[in-house]
């Protein structure tokens, strides 16, 4: 992660998202589906960096 960037989802979401992926069922067509995810069930509000259209990792 680079130093210069505020981390857009807290690091104890971004577990519980990671574990969601790894369950045979858990994972997302789009990226507004885990920010739907990440609101209903955690709570946390995510907007749509644009970062990840160029494919960075900054989740």
């Amino acid at each position: 992660m680079s130093l210069g960037r505020k981390r857009i989802i807290p690091d104890w979401a971004v577990a519980s998202l990671e574990k969601q992926l790894e369950e045979p069922s858990g994972g997302f067509q789009r990226y507004t589906q885990i920010q739907n995810w990440l609101n209903e069930l955690l709570g946390v509000q995510a907007e749509y960096p644009s970062s990840v259209s160029r494919g960075d990792k900054h989740l």
